[in-house]
């Protein structure tokens, strides 16, 4: 963001509603030096107005270079407050494209995962393994969402137009050939999101050395802290954790009330592998109450099982040799998040789970190299806007995404656990 935006606002003199702009504007403003506010009434200034076509009072117009994007609020307070309350996500929507234009990421198909439409993915017909809220949630974030499987050209290369790739919960390995695309890609200064859960047969081979992860299939449970849904054993495999850390991928999780937590369908868990150059931060963790299921009987029984924080999430960044693979010849800077569970990212749990929500929108601007915004977003129940109150941020997802924060109730999960039992019976 080199050059400076613009924000140009055509209201009255005196209006309540352009105050209320105004003051959430230069709560940005106060956040950076390349946000710059102009005030035009647009009787008097008749020639710009006409110039970015904006024909009605209570106009505010987003201008870099010759490109510019135009929103209307309106003027009577009454009447805006719907407008009001979602201010940050229209702001937000109409700033990407002029920062950066619209950008692809990519999905791999053919392996099983939860946006695999060949059937492969967690139960045929169910809901909970679609990925249409993530896919809304991204092209919100002005993202372009293109597949790409053995057929797309995995096999020989990540399109050079990718900004993103992400591999969502597979249950079947990669080739070898599609292992390395990734590989190169990573090389060149790629952003890949690996989502991984402790059914199939999936395994990271070459990406562990090169990310400094390693995943643990192995589920987790928790006898003491976990959501209670069907008051039964399995319960103990919904993870719930506030154990957050401060970093750009987890913005608004660490800036939320303490009492904010994620949930995570059944994951297993990360570990380090020693000797990667990659830097790696684990930024999300369970809570001290977990332990690894080894027995699979979702009690804590088992002598060689161990309540501990296991590690949920890991943010990688950093330049990483290529000498052990001779297709990678030009090692550059990469970032990567990786995710001990796929479940995240199912329908049914991101659009009942706000912070859920929220996790993976920041993890999402950070990959994208677009933390600036991660966590400053926000939609009031009401006027007047107050910018940057933490806990207000959920609702701001919530209307993203088109569902409000909901409570999970009877059947929500229960394709995702039924699903889990049998592949522990197997």
């Amino acid at each position: 963001m080199d050059e400076p935006i613009t924000a140009m606002l055509f209201f009255p003199d005196v209006n309540p509603v352009k105050d209320e702009v105004l003051a959430y504007l230069n709560g940005l403003a106060d956040a950076t030096d390349r946000l710059r506010i102009e005030s035009y009434d647009r009787l008097q200034s008749p020639r710009l107005a006409e110039r970015y076509e904006v024909f009605d009072d209570g106009t505010l117009v987003f201008v870099r270079g010759d490109q510019s994007q135009r929103m209307v609020v309106g003027t009577d307070l009454r009447q805006t407050r719907s407008t009001l309350r979602t201010l940050d996500r229209q702001v937000q929507a109409n700033l990407l494209p002029l920062l950066r234009g619209y950008r692809k990421v990519y999905l791999t198909t053919g392996h099983g995962e939860l946006n695999d439409s060949s059937g492969a993915g967690l139960s045929e017909g169910a809901p909970l393994g679609r990925v249409e809220v993530l896919s809304e949630i991204l092209r919100f974030l002005s993202y372009e969402v293109v597949d790409l499987g053995l057929g797309d050209g995995l096999g020989q290369d990540v399109p050079a137009d990718a900004a993103m790739v992400m591999v969502l919960g597979p249950r079947r390995p990669f080739f070898e050939a599609e292992m390395a695309s990734l590989e190169r890609f990573l090389a060149r200064g790629g952003a890949l999101l690996l989502a991984l859960d402790p059914e199939g047969t999936f395994t990271m081979g070459p990406l562990e050395q090169r990310l400094g992860v390693r995943y643990v299939a192995t589920p987790l449970a928790d006898e003491q802290r976990h959501l209670q849904q069907r008051g039964d054993l399995s319960d103990r495999r919904l993870i719930i954790t506030n154990n957050f850390t401060s970093h750009e991928s987890v913005t608004s999780l660490a800036r939320a009330p303490t009492n904010t937590v994620v949930l995570l369908v059944s994951p297993g868990y990360l570990d380090t592998v020693e000797g990667a150059a990659a830097t790696r931060r684990f930024v999300v963790s369970s809570l001290q109450t977990t332990f690894a299921d080894l027995s699979g009987d979702y009690r804590f029984d088992d002598p060689s099982e161990q309540q501990q924080p296991y590690k949920l999430v890991a943010a990688v960044e950093g330049e990483v040799a290529a000498a052990s693979n001779p297709l990678v010849t030009e090692p550059g800077p990469m970032r990567a998040l990786v995710f001990a569970s796929s479940s995240l990212f199912a329908d049914a749990v991101l659009a009942s789970i706000a912070p859920n929500a929220m996790l993976v929108g920041d993890g999402i601007k950070w990959l994208g190299r677009e933390e600036t915004f991660a966590g400053a977003t926000e939609s009031e129940a009401d006027v007047p806007i107050v910018h940057t109150k933490a806990e207000n941020i959920a609702w701001f997802y919530a209307t993203i995404i088109g569902a409000p924060m909901l409570v999970l109730g009877g059947g929500l999960l229960g394709v995702y656990r039924r699903r889990h039992r049998r592949g522990l019976r197997s």
